[in-house]
């Protein structure tokens, strides 16, 4: 009987060299802080949108979230949004939605825009133009949802662009917020 040793290896060396060319865990920095609860978000919002052409050019929607927990600080949400007339605030073109998306435990989320936003939802050239947009958002509290985009609305690029996102309590939509700088109190 022949016991070949030929292919012996070192599996104790090899498993240290791949310790070895991994990268530090405690380098890696996380970009917003851990959440213990992410507040439930569930319900109507007033949404103003900034895109990068300056304070006073504003696209306005009512988004409709909802937010289902999957533990105490991680979660999903689907988000639908209708554009509305940038003077009149009333419903125009269909509304845009996708797959509900994860949020994860620093109360983020990344969610794609995809659709048209008809012309008297848009104050910059007022034609309907194809949106193509990741929305990269924070739930700041359970009134308020913010943060900013990337993309394009027709052939602008909304690298820069901004949005908040205030929770409808009555009749009428609270004053415009659009940008995380200017959150309102947690209630």
């Amino acid at each position: 009987m022949v016991i070949a040793g030929a292919g012996c290896t070192d599996a104790r060396g090899r498993y240290d060299d791949y310790g070895d060319r991994l990268p530090d865990a405690s380098t890696v920095q996380i970009d917003a802080p851990l959440v213990s609860e992410i507040p439930d978000v569930t319900g109507t919002f007033f949404m103003a949108a900034r895109p990068p052409l300056g304070e006073t050019v504003l696209l306005y929607f009512e988004g409709e979230f909802v937010y289902t927990a999957v533990t105490a600080n991680t979660g999903t949400i689907h988000i639908t949004v209708q554009p509305l007339d940038f003077e009149t605030f009333e419903p125009v073109g269909d509304p845009i939605t996708a797959d509900p998306v994860d949020v994860g435990t620093d109360a983020s989320y990344t969610w794609p825009l995809v659709g048209t936003i008809p012309a008297r939802a848009n104050p910059v050239t007022g034609t309907n133009i194809q949106i193509d947009a990741n929305v990269y958002g924070t739930i700041i509290h359970e009134n308020f949802v913010c943060g900013t985009l990337d993309g394009t609305a027709g052939a602008l690029p909304l690298k820069g662009a901004v949005f908040g996102a205030q929770r409808v309590t009555g009749a009428e939509y609270p004053a415009e917020i659009h940008q995380c700088a200017d959150a309102p109190p947690a209630p």
